[in-house]
């Protein structure tokens, strides 16, 4: 998987702030999302994972999943 998530700190709370816009404008997409929590809630298990940043203000994550046992 490859997804941009909710930044920490200031820039979390300011994707929070631009969410309801930012979906608007992106067809649904949810700048503010806590990726890494969601993948696991599904019911994957995490094997890889590593942070990135897309662009200064657009942090990311990159990694491997698999349904859990």
């Amino acid at each position: 998987f490859i997804e941009h998530v909710r930044g920490e700190g200031f820039l979390g709370r300011t994707q929070d702030f631009i969410q309801p816009a930012w979906g608007w404008v992106g067809a649904g997409c949810q700048a503010n999302r806590r990726t890494e929590q969601t993948i696991r809630d599904a019911g994957f298990q995490i094997t890889q994972i590593s942070q990135h940043k897309l662009a200064p203000w657009l942090p990311a994550i990159v990694g491997r999943a698999s349904m859990s046992a």
